[in-house]
């Protein structure tokens, strides 16, 4: 019998074979890999209004958001093996984009050399035109420059592996850049014997492409793959290259990166970047620099926050239809010819179109409502496997063989149903809320909202057609996690390995944002708070530590 991940292997090889016009032979299984990003295969439920848009981003108003139509019919969690069908994109080419404003080509800039940044390097570098250029930002030029020494970048997929040449390194620090590799020419040039007619022996080419001008150009589209801790920083090393015409993808695990960037880095909204938000369920890990192991076939699905000076990027989009039926248009970004702001958002329109070219890693593009509802059952699931398995030290499998395991994980996703809840009543029902320790704590969606509640709740109709979202209860969030660790029951989570490493977990990321939304909205969420304090005590003190003899009792 095949394994899981050979048959993922196997699957992701046909896909490639398709997507790249390739055939690629077919090798035998994987050892035992561990998927840094559980995928959460569940797609966000269908019977979620496009009104609750402020449920997911608490930046966001919810007049920012269009009419809706009714809710669709419920569909029970266990049947949503697979995502919806992603929204279709309008035919267009990449090239009929670029060409709209000359001959210059689009430069995609991929912020991490880490698992994800090195996945979607490859593919984008796979499904792009070689005119396009793809460059990683490392921290600082040494490990540019040690990454430029490597002459490809490998992907190994199902044991076999593959490999792309055209991708250029860089670090934050241009200046620094050239610097390094200068220095790095001299040294070369001088291990070169003299030759025996006394001239000046000449420098390699290879060594000579090294020593290339600072790339302190403007940067159009940035991809963010670092770990969530680095990426606002890494924004912010980027600054002097950034402006309101480029196009930020974030493509990192957890959530509040993008609301802690518009609160404290891009304040104007009239000159803030464009932002495309993601849900990733591809699994991968670095087997050594420039060699990434795809373990898990997920999906990415991004979705485009609200423009600033008020553009509709979803306007095609007809709320009658069913998810299916509806489509998203490059135009609604920027049309190719008649629009005064263009310039503004050309960048924005060829990231869409670069990464949804890219099938295989099934790319979609899709109303933000339902990207960012994907990104909050990640986030829980998220909340329980990463955590306890950091705590205890096992792989995700294990959590759920024991009931305290069960306990521990429904009381999370208790926690998690109480405040967001408590976000959706805030944001659409518009009811006070009274600090803990009065009748109008926050209850969860499955309490009835007590005596004592403001009498300006909504009719009926407009609960009906604004209701919470089924699939954030306890039972479905809690079947959701039991799911998923079973899916991956012998990968260990990104937060375990990060504490065995002794570097810094997203807990402030993950469990951190719930924490920080329950404060907001006045809920109560103990064992919350008390996972985010133990994650803190183990990444300080650690793990495995020696205990002297003469200590013992």
């Amino acid at each position: 019998m095949r394994s899981g991940t050979e048959e993922a292997g196997r699957g992701l090889v046909r896909r490639l074979e398709t997507s790249m016009g390739k055939r690629m032979m077919r090798g035998s299984s994987p050892g035992q890999s561990r998927d840094r990003c559980p995928p959460a295969t569940h797609a966000p439920s269908s019977d979620v209004p496009r009104a609750l848009l402020g449920l997911i981003s608490p930046s966001l108003s919810v007049s920012a958001a269009r009419p809706i139509a009714r809710p669709l019919l419920k569909r029970p969690l266990a049947t949503q093996l697979r995502p919806p069908a992603a929204v279709a994109l309008a035919p267009l080419s990449l090239e009929l984009a670029a060409a709209a404003r000359g001959p210059e080509q689009m430069h995609i800039h991929v912020l991490g050399f880490g698992a994800i940044g090195s996945l979607v390097s490859y593919y984008l570098r796979a499904a792009l035109d070689p005119k396009h250029a793809i460059s990683i930002i490392h921290r600082n030029p040494s490990s540019a420059l040690k990454a430029s020494y490597l002459s490809r970048l490998k992907l190994e997929v199902g044991g076999v592996v593959h490999t792309q040449r055209g991708i250029s390194h860089e670090s934050f620090d241009p200046a620094g850049d050239l610097h390094v590799r200068e220095r790095e020419a001299a040294w070369r040039r001088s291990l070169i014997p003299p030759r025996e007619d006394g001239e000046q022996p000449q420098e390699q080419p290879a060594q000579a492409d090294r020593v290339q001008q600072p790339q302190a150009g403007p940067i159009e589209s940035l991809i963010v793959a670092t770990k969530a801790t680095d990426a606002a920083q890494g924004i912010r090393n980027l600054l002097p290259r950034l402006s309101a015409s480029s196009t930020i993808v974030l493509l990192h695990n957890g959530m509040g990166v993008y609301e802690f960037l518009c609160d404290n880095v891009f304040r104007n909204r009239l000159s803030r970047p464009h932002f495309i938000v993601s849900s990733n369920t591809h699994g991968a890990f670095i087997k050594q620099p420039g060699h990434v192991v795809h373990t898990g076939v997920g999906s990415i699905q991004l979705g485009i926050m609200p423009d600033g000076i008020g553009r509709d990027f979803e306007a095609s989009v007809d709320p009658s239809l069913s998810k299916g039926e509806q489509r998203l248009a490059l135009d609604d970004i920027t049309p190719l010819q008649g629009d005064p702001d263009a310039t503004r958002y050309l960048s924005l329109r060829n990231t869409i179109s670069a990464l949804t070219s890219v099938n295989a890693l099934d790319v979609s593009w899709r109303p933000v409502f339902d990207v960012q509802l994907a990104m909050q059952r990640k986030l829980a699931t998220n909340c329980v496997i990463n955590p306890l398995t950091a705590l205890l030290g096992c792989r995700n499998g294990d959590l759920f063989n024991h009931s305290p395991g069960k306990r521990l994980a429904e009381q999370i996703c208790h926690e998690v149903n109480k405040v967001f809840f408590a976000q959706w009543r805030h944001e659409i029902w518009k009811l006070p809320f009274r600090k803990p320790g009065g009748r109008g704590e926050a209850p969860s969606a499955e309490e009835e909202p007590g005596e004592g509640e403001d009498a300006s709740s909504p009719s009926p109709e407009l609960m009906l057609e604004n209701p919470f979202p089924s699939s954030f209860s306890t039972h479905q969030l809690l079947q959701e996690c039991m799911y998923v660790a079973g899916l991956t029951r012998e990968n260990v989570s990104s937060m375990l390995v990060d504490i065995r490493l002794s570097r810094p977990t997203e807990i402030s990321y993950l469990n951190g944002y719930i924490l920080k939304l329950a404060k907001k909205y006045h809920v109560n969420v103990p064992a919350t708070a008390m996972l985010i304090d133990l994650i803190h005590m183990r990444e300080a003190i650690p793990i495995d530590k020696p205990v002297p003899a003469h200590s013992v009792l």
